[in-house]
């Protein structure tokens, strides 16, 4: 949880000082033979392609994709350039002295340090064989399952659960209607079009998208995962009313490969190393620093705050 924050804050710290040159071609951003180019000036200060290209290369891949657009970059660019004019003039109004910015300064660095020390102590310290892939793959075989999945479309005849016997009977009635004009050959998406009560799949032909078992209700699966394809079922009643399936589809359940789930179990494998070392990282540091927690002081702050 730790190192995710330490994520998110970092991410948040290079998008935004994070800046561009819309001029220079995707190819381009690569190649450091062009950081000493001047790619923009803010009063006497120079932004250098070398400080642009330093900042891509720290963030992730997904975030680098971003600069192949060159009106992202130059919005990029932009904001640096605003962020540059702002903190010049909050500095001239030495608004960096003021105590409770000198404390979100403060807080940042330490966030920063924190990020720096974790990366040099514990990331370039984490690897996952490929032997500790393949010893998880088969010891954890069930988080690899895919289940069956079908896909299905249906017509739905709505009734009220608590409606009288004479409501329910005239209901199935027309959903028998319309079963036989399926059985005899018309085509089922069009009566989906024009009988169906399901407002989100009526235009659609009734067809609702693959699903495993445990996702709709009881009564409407077990009818549904017993078809055949292209076979159709008899009015079916759930919670909704009445409902005439046609299986389209089947997908049969299987097991991932290890060469499918393999980069999984490594960032799982390594996430986990990260944690725990950055865990006993921390208590390191505690047991050096002799860390000590005056809990009755804790406890008096949160009274008084409770009383208030």
């Amino acid at each position: 949880m730790v190192y995710k924050k330490l994520l998110i804050s970092v991410g948040i710290m290079a998008i935004t000082l994070v800046f561009t040159l819309s001029t220079l071609k995707a190819e381009e951003k690569n190649d450091d033979s062009y950081d000493d180019l001047v790619v923009a000036k803010v009063g006497d200060k120079e932004v250098k392609y070398g400080d642009l290209n330093k900042w891509i290369k720290m963030m992730p891949p997904s975030y680098q994709s971003m600069f192949n657009d060159p009106e992202q970059m130059k919005k990029l660019l932009d904001r640096q350039i605003n962020n540059i004019l702002f903190s010049d003039e909050a500095i001239r109004l030495k608004l960096d002295q003021k105590p409770d910015v000198k404390d979100k300064i403060d807080e940042f660095t330490k966030g920063i340090l924190m990020q720096a020390l974790v990366e040099e102590k514990v990331n370039k310290n984490i690897t996952v064989s490929d032997k500790v892939v393949e010893e998880y793959y088969t010891s954890h075989q069930d988080e690899f399952k895919i289940p069956e999945k079908i896909k299905v479309s249906y017509i739905l005849i709505k009734v009220d659960p608590k409606a009288q016997k004479e409501v329910k009977d005239e209901k199935k009635a027309k959903a028998e209607e319309i079963l036989a004009k399926a059985k005899a050959g018309e085509d089922f998406s069009a009566l989906a079009k024009q009988y169906s009560e399901d407002t989100k799949t009526k235009k659609k032909g009734g067809v609702l998208s693959f699903f495993a078992k445990g996702s709709k209700d009881s009564e409407f699966e077990k009818a549904a995962f017993n078809l055949k394809k292209n076979e159709i079922s008899d009015p079916i009643l759930t919670k909704k009313g009445y409902n005439i399936i046609k299986l389209i589809d089947k997908k049969e359940g299987r097991t991932k490969s290890l060469k499918e789930a393999s980069n999984k179990i490594r960032n799982k494998l390594k996430q986990k190393g990260r944690n725990e070392a950055i865990e006993n990282l921390l208590n390191d540091l505690k047991a050096k620093s002799k860390v000590v927690i005056y809990e009755d002081a804790l406890t008096k702050v949160t009274e008084k705050s409770d009383k208030e």
